[in-house]
């Protein structure tokens, strides 16, 4: 009867930790970072994020702006649909 008790036991423990970590997960997978994450790795999305810093920092280039104001602020302006993070542009200054 030891032996089953202590199978018991374990099985019982092992249901409890996975119980944990799916609430864990769970309410990480609810948290609006976590689905940020998935809808910037979703298409159309995903083929077009890389592209736009280039095409904003054009944008102001032809409208007279700052090609350097926030990729946030850029947006707004020319690309309203997208939803960058709020800091200046990733890529090295335009040469041309």
């Amino acid at each position: 009867m030891g032996d089953r008790s202590s199978l018991k036991t374990r099985f019982l423990q092992a249901g409890a930790l996975l119980l944990g970590i799916f609430v864990i997960f769970y309410e990480y997978y609810q948290s609006d970072r976590f689905s940020r994450i998935l809808q910037s790795l979703s298409a159309p999305v995903v083929y077009w994020k890389d592209c736009i810093s280039p095409y904003l920092m054009a944008k102001a280039i032809l409208n007279g702006l700052n090609p350097y104001l926030s990729l946030h602020q850029l947006a707004a302006q020319f690309l309203p649909q997208a939803n960058p993070a709020d800091h200046p542009t990733p890529y090295p200054p335009l040469t041309g």
